[in-house]
């Protein structure tokens, strides 16, 4: 019991009581989460939301929280990244950005919160969570201008995301609420960011908290295990396919055959492929379509040390059955849809290439017009 009230002790005299329902409320929207490498973080922004909303209601019932956008009700973003997001309080935009317990220096947010004008809020507001004693404290603050004029003293993490020093976010929280009675949210001047909003808020999701395909290790063939985990399957060094070209017959209708056919066609193009390419595909399934995507990557370093690398994807038919006429192959990055090509001839294959930088990542999505869609895990070039 001692030890029990020590712990009480230690709270803020301004910790906010978790109901039992919210508690539930919480555990029941994790649940819905498919990902259950998700459900935690899914858990800890509800209990994040319910803790707010208890705060503003006991410090300042007159202000209107509106919730019914927030990210924790949609199941695919509810636990996507550690934050909150889709609130406004007295239509100033609010992410919510749960901590736990344990005293850190540095405050982890996800690149998205930060550069795309569709998720990026007036206010972030750090909700400090003691779970097991269902209580939640309101840290601080900080105003998206000033984190956004200070965005060159940050560096990105391999993961896409920014550490930001606790100590940016002003601790009073009376000034917070005097934003939210006093003033308009056109005082807040948020400027546009490169890279641009992407279009598509599920791809950009995809692209930032999916585990990426690194194709820096896939060049350096220590990808094995990676390969295993999402049935990629390797094929020899492109720059070796045509050795086997004169072997025949007995491989007509090998993957390893029918991408040397195609690299052979899209060379006579004009394209070329960097000399270290190397290939995988993986087969799958787009509504009732059997596909198969290939993949060649390749990277090239400049004289100034600057390296680059490429992603060609090839989708074409995994069985003998005709590819549907409506399919269509998109590579995105985070400004949104930077190729899109459409099947113009049954039995024919798509294929489109993008070049970028060890700061970029690709998604590859193959597409049906009636909607149906099918993206896979990001590439990114993580090199060291």
């Amino acid at each position: 019991m001692n030890a029990l009230i020590n712990e009480f002790e230690t709270l803020d005299n301004d910790a906010i009581a978790l109901s039992s329902d919210s508690l539930q409320t919480a555990a029941n929207l994790s649940e819905l989460v498919t990902m259950r490498s998700q459900q935690w973080q899914a858990y800890f922004n509800a209990l994040a939301l319910f803790g707010f909303e208890a705060w503003l209601q006991e410090r300042a019932p007159d202000v209107r929280l509106e919730r019914d956008n927030a990210s924790v009700f949609e199941p695919t973003q509810a636990g996507a990244i550690a934050a909150t997001y889709g609130l406004t309080v007295n239509q100033f935009r609010v992410c919510l950005i749960p901590i736990d317990s344990e005293p850190d220096t540095v405050i982890s947010l996800s690149r998205i919160l930060i550069e795309s004008a569709e998720f990026r809020p007036h206010f972030y507001v750090l909700v400090e969570l003691y779970e097991e004693q269902e209580q939640a404290i309101i840290k601080g603050w900080l105003r998206a201008d000033n984190l956004i004029a200070r965005q060159s003293e940050l560096s990105l993490s391999t993961d896409w995301k920014y550490e930001i020093p606790q100590a940016w976010f002003e601790p009073d929280c009376d000034n917070l609420l005097l934003y939210w009675r006093c003033a308009s949210p056109a005082m807040i001047d948020l400027p546009s960011l490169a890279p641009t909003i992407a279009s598509d808020r599920y791809s950009w999701l995809q692209l930032l908290t999916q585990p990426a395909i690194d194709t820096a290790q896939w060049l350096q063939e220590e990808w094995q295990a990676l390969v295993n985990d999402l049935t990629w399957v390797l094929l020899p060094p492109v720059a070796s396919a045509s050795g086997l070209r004169s072997s025949g017959a007995t491989l007509n209708r090998s993957p390893l055959s029918e991408l040397e056919t195609i690299l052979t066609a899209i060379e006579r193009t004009g394209m070329r492929l960097p000399s270290n390419a190397r290939a995988a595909y993986q087969d799958f399934e787009l509504g009732e379509y059997p596909l198969r995507l290939y993949a060649v990557i390749g990277s090239e370093v400049a004289t100034d040390g600057a390296i680059a690398w490429s992603l060609l994807a090839i989708l074409g038919k995994a069985t003998d059955r005709d590819l549907p006429v409506d399919l269509i192959l998109q590579i995105s990055d985070i400004t949104g849809v930077l190729v899109e090509r459409q099947l113009e001839a049954r039995g024919a294959y798509l294929f489109a290439e993008v070049e970028g930088t060890p700061e970029e990542r690709f998604l590859v999505t193959a597409a049906l017009a009636d909607g149906t869609t099918r993206s896979l895990p990001p590439f990114a070039f993580q090199a060291e």
